[in-house]
């Protein structure tokens, strides 16, 4: 199996001048139907089946084959559904080459029993994996140790199957093929038990992955952090997915709070209200339950805050109603930090509603809160707050003396986002002063949401 696709054009060439996947497949159409002329809707359709296949030479060949009977766009279709779609009619072509499924049977018959199961568990990843999380998806196995885990892995290199690259910091990154993953996951599929385990262990590794970046999301290390979540985003997905079918508390309170400052910082408010409330919908019935775990009611009632901080961008009025809903909850749980932001999350709506006396008591709560328990990172965003509400108040004086003080704090974290927030907000103030004058009401000004 050559797993070193051509490379697919991004932009439709002149198809002669192609040597790539696009040339390969109207190569190998004219062979079939000597008459095909593809048109610019037949062009678009290629690109797709060999973005489809990755660039995969026989894959290419045996969907090009197709178009003595079917448009490109048909099999296009076809390969979306399934990539056993495409078969070889023709009878001079070996068996185990007349279709991909057909190549893959061959390949995983030439497999020992401990590489079969490796292949099957690691198909489990989305868009590859290190070593480490190959480690704890195969760690129940006899093959999952560090020293053996290598060798396996080396083997499914050397016959095709696993293709490694350089990933971040000069680290290993191994991937499959879809094709091959696909075919290997159905496999993990016929044996329920193994597969159930292999989306814990994955869901388990990825959920733990995630709560270590947040320090290093939270600091001048961000830049690092926000390159590797984006990296194995498709794996977080399936993590927080799996914590959704499986009701799991653990695994959000694992990853909510890093995951939605990763949204905060990217803007991606809507895609994370929607997760978030998939998830808190999922975890309701056991927070709801007399007998709830303070785990349940932490990790769903973190949920519901989350989701309201991201709407008050896009949908304000359902965001209060979520965030005053928690207030009382999270006061009530012993995870601290999800009580952290069950509190600055209301107060933050409260002061662009122009509710100053509401918002400033649960910022202090939340400042003292923060400051007792040792969490730098929320106390900095306490103070920036606080002071962000003398700005709203027109007390520009006392808010540039704060500003200042919030900066340093900031600062000694590292949060380029909060840095950012800070001098923007120390801008407003300075403004305001050497203008010297503000006809609006403090409540009316422009300002940068956090």
């Amino acid at each position: 199996v050559e797993l070193r696709g051509l490379p697919v054009a991004a932009h439709i060439r002149t198809p002669a001048e192609d040597r790539g996947a696009l040339g390969l497949f109207l190569q190998r159409a004219q062979r079939a139907r000597q008459d095909f002329v593809p048109t610019r809707d037949d062009l678009l359709a290629i690109q797709q089946i060999c973005r489809r296949v990755e660039g995969m030479p026989l894959g290419i060949e045996l969907a090009a084959a197709w178009v003595r009977n079917l448009s490109c766009s048909e099999i296009a279709r076809e390969l979306s559904q399934s990539y056993d779609a495409i078969v070889a009619r023709a009878r001079d072509i070996p068996a185990r080459h007349r279709s991909l499924g057909a190549v893959f049977d061959h390949s995983w018959q030439l497999l020992d029993a401990i590489e079969r199961r490796a292949l099957r568990r690691v198909a489990i990843f989305r868009g590859g994996f290190s070593r480490q999380a190959a480690i704890r998806v195969l760690e129940s196995d006899a093959i999952g140790d560090s020293t053996s885990l290598p060798t396996v892995l080396a083997a499914l290199v050397d016959k095709s199957l696993v293709r490694v690259e350089r990933g971040p910091n000069n680290t290993s990154r191994y991937t499959l093929h879809e094709v091959i993953r696909q075919h290997a996951l159905a496999r993990l599929g016929e044996h329920p038990d193994e597969l159930m385990e292999t989306q814990r262990q994955h869901a388990g590794y990825f959920a733990e992955w995630l709560a270590n970046q947040e320090g290093m999301l939270k600091s001048a290390l961000q830049r690092d952090a926000l390159q590797a979540i984006n990296i194995e985003m498709e794996n977080l997905r399936a993590a927080w997915q799996w914590g959704i079918e499986r009701q799991q508390p653990a695994i959000f309170l694992a990853m909510a709070n890093p995951i939605a400052w990763f949204w905060e910082i990217r803007g991606w408010w809507r895609d994370g209200a929607a997760m978030l409330e998939q998830a808190s919908t999922a975890l309701r019935p056991l927070a709801a339950d007399a007998q709830a775990t303070d785990e349940a009611r932490s990790a769903y009632w973190l949920l519901v805050t989350l989701e309201g901080w991201n709407r008050i961008r896009f949908d304000p009025a359902h965001a209060e109603m979520l965030l005053q809903s928690s207030i009382e909850p999270l006061r009530r749980i012993s995870y601290r930090r999800a009580t952290h932001q069950g509190l600055i999350a209301p107060a933050y709506l409260m002061m662009f509603a122009g509710e100053y006396d509401r918002a400033q008591p649960l910022l202090e709560e939340a400042s003292a809160l923060a400051r007792a328990e040792g969490y730098e990172w929320e106390l900095s965003v306490d103070h920036t707050l606080l002071s962000l509400l003398e700005v709203l108040r027109g007390n520009y004086d006392r808010a540039t003396r704060r500003l200042n003080e919030s900066l340093a704090l900031t600062r000694s974290v590292g949060d380029p986002r909060m840095i950012g927030l800070g001098l923007t907000y120390l801008g407003m103030a300075a403004l305001a002063l050497n203008l010297d004058a503000v006809d609006a009401p403090a409540g009316n000004m422009t300002v940068v949401l956090g």
